[in-house]
C-alpha cells in the first residue's frame, strides 16, 4: 500500500453554526506545523496539519474534512471564501502537482437523515508566481425549497403494484433502436390465443440515470402499436404490427457542445420489452395536419464510435479502443454521404495518451488539418497511478462535397514508449432529406419559436413510405401522409422514414412468470440474489428471521425480477438502486424499517460478462478508468437514496453488503458460516477478544495507528480483551532475497484459531498477502480451523476486497469461502488506497463498533459501516472500501452488565483490596440481561496482571514505539450463572508479578439469547501470601490430537489440534514467567521449536483445578514428530507429557486406525477409521470380500464436511441381496475419494483390513 503521511499533529478549528435564514457561513481554519525549509513532497515530515490528505504518493496535497451539521432546511453548500497566505518557509522544490490540482469542493451529504458537510481544498496554490498555503475557509449554507424535495421524494415510493402482477407475458429483445414489426403468425406461434389484443410494454431503452434527481421510469409503460392488415379490419394471419423500439444506444442533444452526443448502455448489449394479451392495446397516434411557418429540407445525420476494447485501470466504466500502434496514426471513415455541401460537419473527440512528455493529436479531414488536441504529460513517478491523461474537444469542418472525407488522427508520440487510445468519436452532419430506398433516421434542427411548426420536406418520396415521429417512444406519431408532416419548429425532433417491409424482426425470449416487487412489504433486510444462488439466499433469510440475535423481516428477490420491473429486463445497476430507493422512501413514510441490502453474487468491473466470468450482480463503476487513485468500483451506489444523491455523490442511507459468490460451492460455504455464527453453541470467550495486527513499514506509522485504535477499544469497552500483534514487536528473519516473520505468522494463526470477534489490520497488502514480508497468505487461511469462532476482518489496506475482477479471488474473499474457518465478514479496500484515508475510515469504524458504554452501540455491522463512511472525509478513498458480508450481521451488545459484587467474601473496597501472589481468590458476580432480567448461562472470567510497558524492536531502522499491555494472567476459567448470580475461585500463581499495581478482572456472560460484559479494576496486585500449601506434585497431563480418544498411532493432517487436559489441586500457572509457562516443545522433520501456550488454556466450569488447552498447529511439513508439553501449577511444581505423531502430505491423503467394532461379531458391526482431510467433501466406499476375493457387500456414503474420524458405518452381516453371509473370515477395503473444492484438490486413499463373522 502506498506510503501515508504522519498525521494529526495540530487540530484545525471548525465552527459549525446553527442554520438560520440568514445563511450564516461555516468557517474553518488550518493550523500548520512546519520547519524553516520544506520540501512540499515531504508532507507529514517537513510539515503537517490535521485533515492532510494526498491524492496519491507524489500527488497534490489537500485539506479534507467531514463534519456533522445540525438538521435543517439547508442542502446546498458553496464556498464563500478561501483564505491563502504566502508560505512562511523556504520551499526547496516546486512540484509538478502545484499546476495540476483538483478544484475545491464542498457538499452536504445526508446519511439516514443526518446531514454532514464534506470539504476538500488544495493545501497549496500558485498565485502571482508565489506559493501560498491554505489557512482558512468559509462555506455558505443555502436552504432548499422543501416543496420540490418532498415532491420528488414521494415519487420514489413507486407504483403500488407492477403491471407484471397478472396476465400472460413474454419477453422480446432487440440489438439496436429502430422500427420493428411483430407478426400475427409469430404471436400465434408464441402461444398467444388472441394476437390482435396484444400490448407492448417496457421503458425507453436507455440506461437508467445514476443520479436520483434525473427523471426515470417506474415499472413498465405501454408502447403503442400500429397494426397493418390486409383487410383493413381486425388483424389476422399474415398481418403485422409496427412499432418503434428504443435500443441500447441513443443520441442526446448536449447544449454546451451544441451537438448530439452518442450514448451506449454500459451494462446490457440488448434492450428488452414485454408482450401480453391481458391488457388493452395502445394505438399509435396519427399526425394531424398543421399550418407550418418553416420548411425543413435538411436534417442531422449522426454516427459515432465508443471504445470497447481496453480498460486502462481495470476499473471504472470508460473503455478505450483503437490503440495507436507504431505508426502513430489511425484512419477512420465516417461513412456519411448525401450531405449538404458547405454545411459544417461537427466532430466530438475524446482521446487518451500515456506519455512522460506533453503530447498532441492532429485531426485531418482528408488532407486538411481540422483540429489539434493537446494532452498533458503524466507527472514523473506517477505512471503506475495515472495510466493515461485524457483530453476531449469539439471542432467543425466545412465539407465542400456531399460525402464526408476520411478522418486521419495523428498522435505526436513524443517518446518511443508513448501510447495513445481513442475513447470515442462522434459526427453530426447536415444531410439533404431525400428518400433513397433505405430506412432514414434523422433529427430536425431547431428553426423557430416554441409556438411555431415546421414542415418536413423530403425529396423522392414514393408510395408506401412511412414517416414516424419517435421522439417519445411511449407516444410516437405516425404521419398518414409524410408530405404533410409538421413538427415543433423549436424542438429537435427524431424522425424515421422507412418501408414497412424493411422493419426488423424482434427476438422472442422466455415466458415471464407473474411478479410484483412493487407490491412487496417493506422488510428490514432485502436480499437481491442471482438465480444460481437463490436457494442459499433463502437459507440465509431464514436464519435472520429465526435467529434470537436478529428476528427480522427479510425478503429475497431474484435480480432478474428486479430488472424486469425497474429496467424493462435490461441489466442495469440503477434498477437495484431504484428498488432499494422505493423501499427506503416507503420506510420513511412509515411503512416499515428498511435498513439493509445484501447482494448475493459476484460482480465484474467489465460491467458485462467477460473472459468466461459472469457479472452476476453488477456494482457501480466510477467515471474515471485511467487514474487508479480516482477509479473505483463500489456498492455504496445502492445506498445513496436521497433526492440529490446518486452516482458518486451522497452518503449511505442503509447498510450494504455483498457475498461475492460465483458458484454453488462458495455459496454453500457462506451459508455454513452464517449458520455457525448464529449457533448459540458456538458463542464463547472469543466474542470478547479483538486482535490488532500492524505492519512495521512507513516509519512504524501503522503500528502507531493500530495502538491508537487498540487503546480506544480498551478505554471505551474495558471488558474487551485486546491482543496486539505488532510486526515490529516480533523477531524478523532477514535473507538476501526476502524478510519474514515466522513467529508473527504463527501468532496470527494461533490467535485466529483461538478466536476473536474482530481482526483488524493496518499496513501494506496485495490481493493475495498481508505485508511485504507475507504475514498471512491464502494457504494460512485454508488451514484455519475456526468455523465456530469467525471474526470480522477489517483491513485498512489495498486490494483485499477487490471482488469485481474476473481473476482469482482475493485473500479477503478466500476468508469468506474457507471451508473450516475464515471470516464471517470483511471490510477492506477494493482498489489501491492511501493510508491517510484508510486510517480515517478505520478509526471511524472502530469508533462506531466500540462506542463508550454510555453511548448506543450499533445493532449490526451494516449500521457501523454506513455511519463510519458518513463520518469519514474524502470521496474516492472511502468509496473503495467494501463490506463483503451480511450488513445485518448482529453485533454483541456490551450494555448488558456483568459485575463483581464481592471479593473473598467481602464487599468491594476499591483500590485497598489487595490480591497477593499464592493466595486463594473468590469472587461473587451478578449478571443481568439488557432488560434487567437475571442472566442464565455461563460467565467466562479472566484475571489479568498489571500492565507492562513494551518497546518494539525498530526492525526497519525506524524509531521503536512503546505501548502498554497486560502480559500475565492469574486465571482464565468459567462459572455457571443461575438466576443472575455466579461464584468462582482460583489460586494466584506464586510467581505472579505483584508489585502493587492495578489488576483487571474481565467478565463475559454467554447464554443462548445473548451476552453480558463487565470488568473490574479497583483492586491491587501486591505482595506474597505466605500461607503454607501442601502441594509438591506437578499437574496431571493427558495429551491427544484432534479431540480424539487415544490411538495406537497418531496419523494427522498438516494442521492438527493439540488437546491437553490438565488437572492440579492448586490450579494451572498462566503467569508471564517463562520458566513456569505452559510450553510445547516440538521436534522432528527438521523442526525444533518451543511455543508458549498460556493463552490457549481455560479452566473448566466451576473449578480452577481442571481445564483444557487447545492449540492448533499450522501447516506442518509431512513427517514424524514428537511433542513434549510442560506445565506448572500455581505453586511452580512442573510436569511434562509426550506424544508422537505422523503428519501426512496433504496432497497424499491417508487412512489410519481402521477397525470394525465389535470384531468378531454375530449380528451387527460398525466401521471406523481416521482420515487426513477434515471438512473436504468425501465419497466413502466400503467393500467386503470373501477370502477368495468375491465381492459380497458394498456400502457407499457421502460426507459433505467430515471430521478426521469417519464412522460409524453399520453393517448387519448380509450381502447386497439381503442374504445372511456364512460365518468365517472376510476382508474389507475402505476407499476415500476427496472431491476438489476451492481449498484443496482431489485425492484418494484406500486400506484393507479383515473381520470375523460368527
Amino acid at each position: 500500500m502506498p506510503r501515508r503521511l504522519s498525521r494529526l499533529l495540530l487540530v484545525p478549528l471548525l465552527a459549525i453554526s446553527t442554520f438560520a435564514q440568514a445563511q450564516s457561513p461555516t468557517s474553518g481554519s488550518i493550523a500548520w506545523k512546519h520547519g524553516p525549509l520544506v520540501h512540499l513532497d515531504s508532507a507529514g515530515t517537513h510539515y503537517n496539519f490535521q485533515g492532510l490528505a494526498r491524492s496519491h504518493p507524489g500527488g497534490a496535497v489537500y485539506y479534507e474534512g467531514a463534519h456533522a451539521i445540525p438538521q435543517g432546511s439547508s442542502s446546498e453548500a458553496r464556498f464563500e471564501s478561501l483564505e491563502y497566505t504566502p508560505v512562511p518557509f523556504v520551499a526547496a522544490t516546486q512540484p509538478e502537482w502545484l499546476e495540476d490540482q483538483d478544484e475545491p469542493t464542498c457538499q452536504i451529504a445526508i446519511a439516514h437523515g443526518e446531514p454532514r458537510l464534506h470539504v476538500r481544498i488544495p493545501a497549496f496554490r500558485l498565485h502571482g508566481g508565489r506559493i501560498e498555503m491554505l489557512t482558512g475557509y468559509k462555506v455558505a449554507l443555502h436552504p432548499t425549497r422543501q416543496s420540490t424535495r418532498l415532491t420528488r421524494g414521494r415519487s420514489f415510493t413507486g407504483a403500488p403494484h407492477s403491471v407484471l402482477a397478472g396476465g400472460t407475458w413474454r419477453t422480446i429483445a432487440i440489438d439496436q433502436p429502430g422500427m420493428y414489426r411483430i407478426t400475427y403468425d409469430e404471436l400465434t406461434a408464441q402461444g398467444f390465443d388472441q394476437p390482435s389484443r396484444i400490448s407492448l410494454w417496457g421503458q425507453n431503452g436507455k440506461q437508467l440515470p445514476y443520479a436520483n434527481a434525473d427523471d426515470d421510469i417506474d415499472d413498465l409503460r405501454q408502447i403503442p402499436l400500429h397494426w397493418v392488415t390486409k383487410s383493413g379490419g381486425e388483424p389476422a394471419s399474415g398481418d403485422y404490427a409496427l412499432c418503434y423500439l428504443p435500443g441500447p444506444t441513443w443520441w442526446k442533444w448536449d447544449t454546451s457542445r451544441r451537438m448530439f452526443i452518442y450514448h451506449r448502455h454500459e451494462y446490457d448489449a440488448r434492450s428488452h420489452f414485454f408482450i401480453t394479451d391481458s391488457r388493452p392495446t395502445a394505438q399509435v397516434m396519427q399526425g394531424q395536419s398543421s399550418t407550418a411557418q418553416h420548411d425543413l429540407g435538411q436534417g442531422w445525420i449522426l454516427t459515432g464510435l465508443i471504445g470497447n476494447q481496453v480498460n486502462l485501470a481495470e476499473s471504472g466504466r470508460e473503455y478505450f479502443g483503437n490503440t495507436f500502434r507504431q505508426s502513430g496514426e489511425l484512419l477512420l471513415s465516417a461513412g456519411l454521404s448525401g450531405l449538404v455541401p458547405g454545411a459544417p460537419l461537427r466532430v466530438f473527440v475524446r482521446m487518451a495518451a500515456a506519455s512522460r512528455r506533453a503530447s498532441h493529436f492532429d485531426f485531418y479531414m482528408g488532407s486538411a488539418l481540422a483540429h489539434t488536441l493537446n494532452v498533458k504529460a503524466i507527472p514523473s513517478g506517477e505512471s503506475d497511478i495515472r495510466k493515461a491523461e485524457v483530453a476531449e474537444g469539439v471542432f467543425d469542418f466545412v465539407n465542400p462535397t456531399s460525402t464526408a472525407p476520411d478522418l486521419r488522427i495523428v498522435f505526436s508520440k513524443p517518446t518511443p514508449s508513448s501510447q495513445a487510445w481513442l475513447s470515442r468519436i462522434m459526427f453530426n452532419a447536415v444531410q439533404q432529406l431525400r428518400w433513397d430506398r433505405h430506412t432514414l433516421s434523422f433529427h430536425t434542427d431547431s428553426v423557430g419559436l416554441p409556438t411555431e411548426r415546421a414542415a418536413v420536406r423530403m425529396d423522392n418520396l414514393r408510395s408506401g413510405v412511412e414517416l414516424w415521429n419517435v421522439d417519445d417512444p411511449f407516444a410516437p406519431i405516425r404521419y398518414a401522409d409524410p408530405n404533410q408532416a409538421t413538427v415543433p419548429a423549436a424542438h429537435r425532433t427524431h424522425l424515421v422514414a422507412f418501408m414497412p417491409e424493411d422493419a426488423a424482426s424482434v427476438s422472442y425470449l422466455e415466458p415471464v412468470a407473474n411478479q410484483d416487487l412493487h407490491g412487496m412489504r417493506v422488510p428490514d433486510m432485502l436480499i437481491v440474489s442471482h438465480a444460481d444462488f437463490m436457494a442459499q439466499a433463502q437459507r440465509i433469510a431464514q436464519i435472520y428471521r429465526e435467529s434470537p440475535l436478529t428476528r427480522m423481516t427479510v425478503e429475497v428477490v431474484d435480480v432478474e425480477q428486479v430488472y424486469r420491473e425497474f429496467s424493462s429486463g435490461n441489466r442495469d445497476v440503477a434498477a437495484i438502486r431504484n428498488l432499494a430507493r422505493m423501499l427506503y422512501w416507503r420506510s420513511r413514510a412509515g411503512a416499515g424499517d428498511f435498513r439493509y441490502l445484501l447482494l448475493m453474487g459476484k460482480s465484474l468491473y467489465t460491467l458485462k460478462d467477460s473472459l468466461g466470468s459472469v457479472n452476476y450482480i453488477p456494482n457501480y463503476q466510477s467515471e474515471n478508468s485511467y487514474n487508479r487513485a480516482k477509479s473505483f468500483g463500489t456498492d455504496d451506489f445502492f445506498g445513496l437514496l436521497d433526492e440529490d444523491e446518486g452516482g458518486e455523490r451522497g452518503a449511505l442511507d442503509i447498510g450494504i453488503g455483498r457475498y461475492p459468490v460465483g458458484d454453488q460451492l462458495t455459496a454453500d460455504q457462506i451459508v455454513n458460516h452464517e449458520e455457525s455464527y448464529h449457533n448459540p453453541a458456538n458463542w464463547g470467550a472469543w466474542i470478547g477478544r479483538a486482535l490488532f495486527l500492524a505492519d512495521d513499514g512507513d516509519s512504524n506509522i501503522f503500528t502507531r495507528d493500530a495502538e491508537t485504535l487498540a487503546h480506544h477499544v480498551e478505554t471505551n469497552q474495558p471488558a474487551m480483551q485486546v491482543k496486539r500483534l505488532y510486526a515490529d514487536a516480533f523477531a524478523r528473519k532477514d535473507y538476501w532475497y526476502k524478510n519474514e516473520y515466522p513467529t508473527l505468522n504463527a501468532a496470527i494463526n494461533g490467535q485466529i484459531n483461538r478466536g476473536a470477534i474482530l481482526f483488524n489490520y493496518l499496513g501494506h497488502a496485495s490481493q493475495s498477502v498481508l505485508g511485504h514480508e507475507t504475514f498471512l497468505e491464502a494457504e494460512d487461511v485454508y488451514a484455519w480451523r475456526n468455523l465456530g469462532r469467525l471474526p470480522i476482518f477489517v483491513a485498512a489496506s489495498c486490494h483485499l476486497a477487490q471482488y469485481d475482477t474476473p481473476h482469482n479471488p482475493t485473500l479477503g474473499e478466500k476468508m469468506l469461502f474457507a471451508r473450516l474457518g475464515g471470516a464471517i465478514a470483511m471490510i477492506s479496500s477494493s482498489r489501491i488506497a492511501y493510508s491517510s484515508g484508510n486510517f480515517d475510515f478505520n478509526s471511524h469504524l472502530i469508533q462506531e463498533l466500540y462506542p463508550p458504554l454510555s453511548g448506543t452501540p450499533p445493532r449490526t455491522l451494516g449500521d457501523a459501516y454506513y455511519r463510519a463512511k458518513a463520518n469519514s472525509s474524502g470521496i474516492e478513498n472511502k468509496r473503495k472500501f467494501a463490506l463483503l458480508g451480511n450488513p445485518a450481521l448482529p453485533l454483541p451488545d456490551p450494555r448488558a452488565e456483568a459485575k463483581v459484587v464481592s471479593l473473598n467474601g467481602h464487599a468491594l473496597n476499591g483500590p485497598t483490596d489487595t490480591i497477593r501472589a499464592g493466595s486463594l481468590v473468590q469472587i461473587d458476580m451478578e449478571l443481568a440481561t439488557r432488560s434487567g432480567e437475571p442472566f442464565e448461562g455461563e460467565v467466562y472470567v479472566t484475571m489479568q496482571g498489571p500492565k507492562r510497558t513494551i518497546t518494539s524492536r525498530g526492525n526497519n531502522t525506524s524509531d521503536p514505539i512503546t505501548y502498554s499491555e497486560h502480559v500475565g494472567t492469574a486465571f482464565r476459567g468459567k462459572a455457571s450463572v443461575r438466576n443472575g448470580k455466579a461464584r468462582t475461585q482460583w489460586r494466584i500463581p506464586v510467581d505472579m508479578d505483584c508489585d502493587y499495581q492495578p489488576g483487571h478482572i474481565v467478565l463475559l456472560g454467554i447464554s443462548t439469547s445473548g451476552i453480558c460484559m463487565g470488568s473490574y479494576t479497583q483492586f491491587t496486585f501486591g505482595g506474597l501470601d505466605k500461607t503454607r500449601v501442601d502441594d509438591t506434585q506437578g499437574p496431571e497431563i493427558a495429551l491427544s490430537l484432534d479431540d480424539q480418544a487415544p490411538r495406537a498411532e497418531w496419523v494427522v493432517g498438516d494442521s492438527p489440534l493439540l488437546v491437553a487436559r490438565l488437572s492440579d489441586s492448586s490450579g494451572i500457572n498462566l503467569s508471564a514467567h517463562t520458566a513456569h509457562a505452559i510450553t510445547a516443545h516440538l521436534r522432528g522433520n527438521g523442526i525444533d521449536e518451543k511455543l508458549t501456550l498460556n493463552d490457549y488454556y481455560t479452566a473448566q466450569a466451576d473449578t480452577y483445578q481442571r481445564g483444557e488447552l487447545r492449540y492448533r498447529f499450522h501447516r506442518l511439513p509431512a513427517g514424524d514428530y514428537r511433542l513434549e508439553l510442560s506445565a506448572a501449577d500455581t505453586r511452580n511444581n512442573t510436569s511434562t507429557a509426550e506424544i508422537a505423531f505422523r503428519v501426512v502430505d496433504p496432497a497424499s491423503p491417508a487412512i489410519s486406525n481402521l477397525l470394525n467394532y465389535p470384531n468378531p461379531f454375530t449380528t451387527t458391526t460398525s466401521f471406523y477409521f481416521d482420515g487426513t482431510r477434515p471438512g473436504q467433501p468425501t465419497d466413502v466406499l466400503i467393500q467386503i470380500f470373501t477370502v477368495d476375493g468375491q465381492l459380497v457387500k458394498t456400502i457407499r456414503r457421502f460426507e459433505a464436511s467430515p471430521s478426521l474420524r469417519f464412522g460409524p458405518y453399520p453393517w448387519d452381516g448380509r450381502d447386497d441381496w439381503g442374504r445372511r453371509l456364512a460365518r468365517g473370515v472376510y476382508f474389507y477395503r475402505v476407499r476415500l475419494r476427496h472431491r476438489p473444492d476451492h481449498n484443496a484438490s482431489s485425492g484418494s486413499a484406500e486400506r484393507f483390513e479383515k473381520l470375523l463373522l460368527l
